[in-house]
């Protein structure tokens, strides 16, 4: 007897709520059309699905709309669902309902993204996506893990979001109008904005986007051409002319790949970048996967409790390793080029620095605020790329001034630039802290040692007046809105690390002057590996436990 309401049950969500939407075989959907009304004919009195129907349809319709051409077409749509009419009913398909695993957690729902937009009314409207946002359903939630709705990062941190398929003659205005009304007898509220919704329409290029497709077609051909040039024209490389193969696969790639063995280059420091760079690239991974909708979040909270994924979501400590990694390197080829005679020039120091990063990072910024946009599409791909576009077409200018990290910290074009911002700043201050440490090693490292000391005590305050916490970044509210802006990119609290390596290139570099080389043996590094690792292992776990503080708890 239980199977059997089970089974009719199953049967009766599916007859309701499920409705092909092939829109190759349209003699197919309206076969399974009328064969799943008939099945909720037998199953339901139709003067009870007539009246269930009509009251859902006056939320997903938006019959509170402000225009009257979008309450005319919803009105439309109310009557062709109730009528039984295929269009209205892949609509309403391809809106999202109350679906399995809310109890773990499963918030949103998107619905079927491209079902909606294959709809087409002839001569009156087309579908439309659009993801409604939700708050102030489970509030009692996030006040309880200090969640606000305010946010850089683009997870979802509102309490629900599900899509609705509407016609195309809506606008943002209409739907936030109509949601107000639907949602006020349960005092709840929606966020709509202009990257919530999406339709069927011709790619409309923006002069930006002309313009990134005309620096991209003469890259390619300069990169063709100078490649051309290397292969079959000039064959001895000592020959070739360096601004013709300056944009050679071939050449470029030998350089690549080249591995200099001479007696003044630092190996080490290579195992140490691949070692950091593998480290951030799996802890951004980890990242994107938190901001995308989450089937399940009781196994994310399951996974911040495991105490072997702290480097995972730990993984901005690995940032320290390229300041320091920075810091080494800029004194180490300082001090080993003054050594060798030549004469430094300012000018030269700043313009060759300028001028090694900012055209690759004027080429990402161009192509975030222009195609990017355009590459693909998707019920998220606007809500998230839409941001992040925006940013970098208001703010681009101080991305390339490398200032974005104190001028726009929460608005930033590129929000991974930061890095380069505080890397290129230290960069310029680096020569009041060199050129004392070359004329006067002891004067020099007593300036490094306060710097040093100011950067901590800075760090320290900052966290004292803004209450933040150590350790990962895992949930996204104000404290890490504040702890991204007020400390976490900002140069004059992240150079610590960059002095230290200041300070080991020197003594590096003059460890090498007197001929002397690094040996350590094999028991005194495995001693010093494993102690390294305990202690590594034990401050993220105590760091983990602050995170989980602020994660949101189901």
């Amino acid at each position: 007897m239980m199977i059997s309401r089970l089974v009719k049950a199953l049967l009766l969500g599916w007859a309701c709520f499920t409705v092909s939407a092939e829109k190759s075989n349209s003699s197919h959907s309206s076969k399974i059309n009328a064969r799943l009304n008939q099945i909720r004919d037998t199953m339901i009195p139709p003067s009870m699905y007539q009246e269930a129907m009509f009251h859902l349809m006056s939320y997903y319709a938006p019959l509170d709309a402000t225009s009257e051409l979008c309450r005319n077409h919803s009105i439309l749509y109310q009557e062709a669902f109730l009528n039984d009419t295929l269009w209205a009913a892949k609509m309403f398909d391809a809106s999202s309902k109350i679906g399995e695993g809310v109890n773990v957690g499963a918030f949103v729902g998107l619905g079927s993204y491209e079902g909606c937009l294959m709809v087409d009314v002839p001569g009156l409207f087309k579908g439309q996506h659009c993801l409604v946002e939700v708050t102030g359903i489970l509030d009692f939630l996030f006040e309880a893990s200090h969640v606000t709705k305010y946010t850089l990062f683009p997870g979802f941190n509102l309490d629900f979001a599900f899509s609705m398929c509407i016609p195309s003659t809506c606008t943002v205005q209409d739907i936030r109008a109509h949601m107000d009304v639907a949602l006020q007898e349960i005092n709840a509220s929606s966020i709509i904005n202009d990257n919530s919704c999406s339709k069927k329409e011709p790619t409309n290029l923006r002069l930006s986007d002309w313009i990134a497709i005309y620096i991209l077609v003469l890259l390619i051909a300069a990169i063709v051409l100078s490649t051309w040039y290397d292969y079959f024209v000039c064959h001895n490389p000592s020959k070739q002319n360096k601004i013709l193969t300056a944009f050679s696969i071939q050449a470029n790639t030998r350089k690549l790949l080249h591995v200099s063995k001479s007696s003044d280059s630092l190996s080490i420091v290579y195992f140490l970048r691949f070692f950091a760079i593998v480290w951030i690239v799996a802890g951004h991974r980890f990242n994107v996967v938190l901001a995308a909708p989450s089937p399940n979040l009781l196994t994310i909270e399951k996974y911040l409790t495991v105490w072997w994924n702290a480097p995972i979501l730990h993984m901005t400590i690995a940032v320290e390793i390229f300041f320091l990694l920075s810091g080494l390197l800029v004194s180490y080829n300082f001090l080993k080029s003054r050594n060798c005679g030549k004469e430094f020039n300012l000018f030269q120091y700043y313009f060759h620095r300028y001028l090694r990063l900012t055209p690759s990072l004027a080429l990402v910024i161009l192509l975030e605020a222009s195609l990017i946009y355009q590459v693909s599409e998707g019920p998220i791909w606007k809500r998230l790329i839409g941001a992040s576009t925006k940013r970098c077409e208001e703010n681009w200018w101080s991305s390339l001034l490398y200032i974005s990290n104190y001028v726009h910290p929460y608005s930033m074009c590129m929000v991974q630039s930061w890095y380069l911002s505080v890397d290129m700043q230290l960069y310029l201050i680096s020569p009041l802290l060199l050129i004392p440490l070359q004329r006067n090693a002891n004067r020099g490292l007593k300036i490094i040692l306060v710097c040093f000391i100011a950067t901590v005590v800075a760090s320290f305050s900052n966290a004292w007046f803004f209450g933040l916490q150590g350790g990962g970044n895992v949930s996204r509210n104000k404290k890490v809105e504040i702890n991204h802006g007020a400390e976490y990119v900002l140069t004059h609290v992240r150079a610590a690390s960059w002095l230290i390596g200041l300070a080991l290139g020197y003594f590096i570099y003059e460890y090498k002057q007197k001929g002397r080389k690094f040996i350590m043996n094999q028991v005194s590094y495995n001693n010093n590996f494993f102690f390294r690792t305990r202690h590594e292992q034990i401050n993220k776990y105590l760091f983990l436990s602050n995170s989980l503080e602020v994660c949101c708890k189901v």
